[in-house]
């Protein structure tokens, strides 16, 4: 399973490759990643992490279905969390109706690297 983050590229083979990249940090705090079987092939899953906060989108193909995670945060529920798309700071402001924990993005990009598929283990908006 192939990996982009804001620098690097990544050919990971098990979950514990995968927590490893995932718990990457840059700049802000942040990272951007892109999860697919082969580099730039569908299904892809898409995280934008933040500390410990995660927000997950999922496209089945190119012009297919996507998919935005929806979140079950408790505190600031109806606020916004700022992300980053890159190193160079380009943000993307994400409803906190949207963001989950990060062991709950973890979870979702294990069961993503078992089954290329959209992961049930966290709730989806089909968007």
């Amino acid at each position: 399973m192939y990996l982009i983050d804001f620098i690097n590229k990544f050919d990971v083979k098990d979950h514990l490759e995968l927590r490893k990249v995932l718990e990457i940090r840059h700049k802000n705090d942040a990272n951007s990643f892109w999860i697919s079987e082969k580099l730039d092939s569908f299904p892809k899953l898409g995280i934008l992490s933040k500390g410990d906060l995660n927000t997950l989108t999922y496209f089945s193909a190119l012009g297919g279905a996507a998919f935005r995670s929806i979140g079950k945060l408790e505190e600031n529920r109806d606020g916004n969390t700022v992300f980053y798309l890159d190193d160079g700071g380009e943000k993307e402001i994400v409803p906190n109706q949207l963001v989950v924990v990060s062991d709950c993005g973890l979870k979702a990009a294990e069961e993503f690297l078992i089954t290329q598929d959209l992961p049930k283990s966290i709730d989806w908006l089909e968007i």
